[in-house]
């Protein structure tokens, strides 16, 4: 079984923000090696569950994008900027135009799937979970360590309250419904392989 992404699957934030953002990472990571799983399973002969790519889609776009990356881009980001971090710095500039291209990737995904063709799928999804996975290693090797050198306590008290306001927000989406997503894909993930 391979492991394309090497996210941590910490659920303790221990009041540190970036713990958290880190536990996120965690269940991308889940549902984006099930997505891996699954492909393979078609490399050597699985079908196309369409109910499968359905959730995995929505899992992406409820979880990933609307819970992970809009939290980034709404509350990490801009802290950042008031921290004195500028906006063309490589590393933010680099993460925004990588959210930017998970959201192209999955457009590709979800084109893909009505088809029914399994190659573009195929390259569809390994082109997603590679982004992702490298999108992670980038924010947890880079990102996640600028963070603590940039903000003080202070900073990191308001990162927190702050994600707490944007996840009890309407724009957070539902966390839990997302963790329930990823956990399905991982119990089905590569189960399309004729026996």
């Amino acid at each position: 079984m391979r492991n394309p992404c090497c996210g941590q699957h910490s659920s303790c934030h221990n009041g540190d923000p970036i713990d958290q953002l880190v536990a996120e990472h965690g269940v991308i990571s889940t549902a984006i090696d099930a997505m891996a799983r699954e492909i393979d399973g078609m490399r050597v002969g699985g079908w196309i569950r369409q109910d499968f790519w359905r959730r995995a889609i929505e899992f992406c776009e409820q979880y990933a994008e609307r819970c992970h990356d809009k939290k980034e881009e709404a509350v990490l980001f801009p802290a950042l900027l008031a921290a004195g971090l500028s906006t063309g710095h490589g590393v933010l500039a680099a993460l925004a135009q990588q959210h930017a291209q998970a959201r192209t990737a999955l457009a590709a995904v979800r084109t893909a799937l009505p088809g029914g063709n399994r190659d573009e799928l195929i390259r569809a999804v390994d082109g997603y979970v590679a982004l992702v996975c490298g999108h992670i290693d980038t924010e947890n090797r880079t990102l996640f360590p600028l963070v603590h050198e940039l903000l003080p306590a202070a900073g990191m008290q308001a990162l927190l309250e702050g994600f707490a306001k944007f996840d009890a927000s309407p724009e957070g989406g539902n966390v839990a419904h997302g963790r329930q997503l990823a956990a399905e894909l991982e119990r089905e993930a590569g189960t399309s392989v004729a026996m």
